[in-house]
């Protein structure tokens, strides 16, 4: 469906990833985890994503494996 609320909900979607991105809440995961506090330039939306470590036993988060 095309409509256009998804497409609002797409965008806003990513500005909420980035906003999170830019005051150090998620970064991207990998092999070398890029974050807004290393001076990584921004995030990239078609990888993975990662909660920041400090924040997964403050938020009581379980780590869960990805499913591929």
């Amino acid at each position: 469906m095309n409509s256009p609320l998804c497409h609002f909900h797409k965008h806003k979607l990513a500005d909420i990833l980035r906003s999170l991105y830019n005051v150090g809440i998620i970064g991207n995961a990998g092999k070398r985890v890029r974050l807004s506090f290393r001076g990584d330039d921004g995030l990239l939306l078609n990888q993975d994503m990662k909660i920041v470590d400090p924040l997964w036993k403050h938020l009581s988060i379980s780590r869960r494996q990805s499913q591929e």
